[in-house]
């Protein structure tokens, strides 16, 4: 058996202050045993009592026992079991009375929560695709900041490769430009030195030949 009674109040109504008024007049029997919060799944008002003092002041007073009537003929629902969520700023009195509830048939009593529901429900696919989409923009933001920061590297990285490949492509034209190598001057002087003998001995043997005759 639950140890507490919830009053759960229609979705968006209150009380007014004299009923809140009326409520506390019977503190003396309550004992403090009162706490005022919501109703976790639609968050509608909710007032929890210890079941045992609000078994009790129903049976022994009047004034109560009128007033939980009263809002029960308001929509109010009394409950035994209930997932309520203590907030004491939940209650906030006002200055006109609870329409009078009138029973509707099932049908036409889910139809308006069925709807509600449905709004709740495309509120937040629609708030979960903006987030989504703001996550999206906020990469893409990140990758082309990341991006700008890399660019001057970059820059100064190609523009040493491009200093390297020019060095490199001048001292070749440089070293290939037609210029004899050293080697090969070395190897054409000897070969003319060993050439330059043959041509010399030519007009010595002309000159004994001359003598000969004389």
């Amino acid at each position: 058996m639950s140890h507490y009674r919830y009053i759960a109040f229609p979705r968006g109504r209150q009380p007014t202050k004299e009923e809140v008024e009326e409520l506390r007049r019977h503190d003396h029997v309550l004992a403090g045993r009162v706490a005022y919060g919501t109703k976790r799944e639609d968050g509608r008002l909710t007032i929890a009592f210890d079941a045992t003092v609000y078994d009790y002041a129903l049976a022994t007073e009047r004034g109560f026992e009128a007033l939980v009537r009263a809002w029960q003929s308001h929509g109010c629902e009394v409950l035994e079991h209930l997932a309520f969520v203590k907030d004491a700023s939940a209650l906030r009195p006002t200055t006109t009375n609870l329409p009078r509830f009138e029973h509707k048939p099932a049908s036409a009593a889910g139809a308006p929560d069925k709807v509600m529901t449905a709004k709740e429900l495309a509120a937040k696919e629609a708030i979960g695709r903006s987030r989504l989409q703001l996550q999206k923009t906020l990469g893409h933001f990140e990758s082309l900041g990341r991006l700008a920061a890399a660019v001057p590297y970059v820059l100064m990285a190609l523009a040493a490769i491009g200093t390297l490949v020019t060095g490199a492509y001048i001292g070749t034209k440089l070293t290939n430009s037609g210029r004899e190598r050293r080697q090969q001057t070395i190897e054409r002087a000897a070969e003319e030195t060993l050439r330059r003998p043959k041509h010399d001995e030519a007009p010595a043997a002309d000159g004994k030949a001359a003598e000969a005759k004389r």
